[in-house]
């Protein structure tokens, strides 16, 4: 630590060196600023989703119980384990999936309900 205030007093005794961390921090800001028109870093709000990825929404009637949701949920995913093309799922019982852009066009991740359930596939 004391060496790392040596180097800052070592640059603020002189004018120029200020001046130059001064210069060098706007460049270097500038330059970060560069990395997206570039290419360097790409920029996205949100996740993409897959092409190979799709959502089922589950929601039975208003006042149904976890229970009765995830037992319709389980008669979906025990058709859906048939198909071979099908290599994963996740399920969320009583709220949406994590944060993608369908579930920000749809809403579900703000749902919270025993009687809504999402697959993932």
């Amino acid at each position: 630590m004391k060496k790392f205030e040596n180097f800052i007093y070592w640059i603020l005794k002189s004018k120029f060196r200020k001046m130059m961390v001064i210069i060098l921090t706007i460049a270097a800001f500038f330059l970060s600023l560069l990395m997206f028109p570039t290419g360097g870093v790409l920029a996205r709000m949100l996740p993409g989703k897959s092409a190979n990825t799709y959502s089922i929404y589950v929601d039975t009637p208003t006042g149904s119980s976890i229970q009765k949701t995830r037992k319709v949920t389980n008669c979906i995913t025990n058709i859906l384990r048939d198909e071979k093309e099908i290599l994963d799922m996740s399920i969320f019982y009583g709220q949406g999936i994590p944060l993608d852009y369908a579930g920000l066009v749809k809403g579900s991740m703000m749902k919270r309900t025993e009687n809504l359930a999402e697959i993932s596939v």
